[in-house]
């Protein structure tokens, strides 16, 4: 295949990328930073964040244009009106120092005021661009955000800032004295990366090489619009897959989809495909990659094998694909089941796995882990069930020393009846009655709740288990 590189009079042509570098990614929101709209008419009130250079590896030697903050909500009036300046240091500090008195000291030294921003309404980014660019040569970076003038706070709903938790206190908020803070937020670091080649990287059994950023077969090809494509013929789908798109053949120099996440291309039946991957670095982010999957062809019968990869107190092995120990094995109605007898069990122990096909990662379901927790300490054995034709899953666990009671016979009477709804409600209403918690779970999801219940009643209807 053509490699990306093009050359024009002799010369190799760079392609000048905005990359993200993402800090401190997560789902927990707080409307205390990196910028308070509560404070937003109280001028002025000052920030904090530390990012240790432990985190920073793939920034030193870049030269940072701006900084981006992603808010949960959409921003609302909370932060509007209200203008706000962006510091940026470097410090020796990992963690602020907090007194006896709940208080800790701002880093006030090496800061340098590189952005200044009129906050306003409607977006999920905020987005500081700096006024010249800023060189990261390590150390731990220090971003302060001070609120230089009142906006206004009409709004009922903070504007809530994605970010992650911490046990220590990595931020502070504050004006005379800053409160330390156990919240920090999403930020991403973006600077200018120059980019002379684009490669695609996923599972092996669509490239070729598995998430491998050096495979050259793997480049993508420039085109006259700016656009940069990748191309396979002939490739066997059974469903859907990820991928990324790496710069400079590593995570470090540039990826996208940006942290843990990837793309993921949906294919609706399994066959013989062309796959024709496009990216545009310049574009929006919604409209960077585009995936067409074009089917040429059906896939002839093949014996694929399926296997239970998951925690090692299930599986005796952790997410081993390759454990042959725990193979599925396939029955006369087409059903593959895999069992386990004798596990020990403490209460409330978590287990979790997934089923992969052919001992590797490219197709596995469910595509989040299944989870089970054992609401009672004891010896069980495990029966776990997979449709090849429509992924179905189920998850079957009984205590080895057990009576053994059908599913749904919740009040242990030998018989699946109305008095066995009575008895789930009974108990899920905080009530005296004992069941079988095992047989409870009508729906098979690891939990008895009201979902069983439904579960419950619509067998009593119909007479089998939809849900299972």
């Amino acid at each position: 295949m053509r490699k990306l590189f093009t050359l024009l009079a002799g010369l190799m042509m760079l392609s000048a990328s905005a990359s993200d570098f993402i800090v401190y990614d997560g789902n927990a929101t707080s409307y205390a930073l990196p910028i308070s709209s509560n404070f937003m008419d109280w001028s002025p009130y000052t920030h904090q964040v530390i990012y240790p250079e432990a985190y920073l590896g793939g920034l030193i030697g870049e030269d940072i244009t701006a900084v981006k903050y992603f808010v949960a909500n959409e921003a609302g009036s909370t932060l509007n009106g209200g203008k706000v300046a962006l510091y940026i240091g470097t410090t020796d500090q990992t963690v602020f120092s907090v007194d006896a008195y709940g208080s800790t000291s701002f880093i006030e030294d090496g800061l340098t005021k590189v952005a200044e921003m009129a906050m306003t309404v409607g977006s999920k980014e905020i987005e500081f661009t700096f006024d010249n660019p800023w060189t990261y040569e390590g150390g731990n970076i220090v971003i302060q955000t001070v609120i230089e003038e009142d906006g206004s706070v009409s709004g009922s709903t903070a504007t809530n800032f994605l970010g992650q938790t911490s046990d220590v206190a990595r931020a502070a908020t504050g004006m005379f004295s800053a409160s330390p803070a156990y919240f920090l937020p999403k930020t991403a670091f973006i600077y200018n990366a120059d980019i002379t080649v684009y490669t695609v990287v996923g599972p092996d059994a669509i490239f070729g090489s598995n998430w491998d950023t050096t495979d050259t077969n793997n480049d993508m090809v420039l085109g006259d619009n700016g656009e940069y494509s990748w191309m396979k013929e002939g490739v066997a789908l059974y469903g859907n897959f990820d991928f990324k798109v790496v710069g400079n053949h590593s995570y470090n120099a540039y990826q996208w989809p940006m942290g843990p996440y990837n793309w993921t291309a949906n294919v609706d039946e399994e066959g013989i495909y062309t796959i024709l991957i496009t990216f545009d670095p310049n574009a929006a982010d919604d409209d960077r990659i585009t995936c067409t999957l074009t089917k040429t062809g059906d896939i002839g019968h093949v014996d694929h094998t399926y296997t239970v990869a998951g925690s090692d107190n299930l599986c005796g092995s952790f997410w081993d694909t390759n454990d042959t120990n725990n193979d599925m094995v396939q029955g006369e109605d087409g059903i593959y089941t895999w069992s386990k007898s004798g596990l020990e069990m403490g209460e409330g122990e978590l287990v979790k796995f997934k089923v992969v096909q052919d001992h590797a990662w490219t197709y596995a379901w469910p595509s989040m882990d299944w989870e089970y927790t054992f609401q009672e300490a004891g010896t069980y054995n495990v029966v776990i069930t997979f449709n090849a034709d429509t992924k179905e899953i189920t998850f079957d666990a009984t205590k080895a020393d057990a009576p053994a009671y059908d599913l749904g016979d919740v009040n242990m009477d030998g018989k699946v009846r109305i008095d066995d709804v009575t008895a789930l409600i009974d108990y899920l209403l905080g009530g005296d009655a004992e069941i079988n918690l095992d047989v409870a779970d009508c729906n098979n999801d690891g939990y008895v709740r009201i979902e069983d219940v439904t579960a419950l009643i619509d067998y009593l209807l119909n007479g089998s288990w939809s849900a299972k």
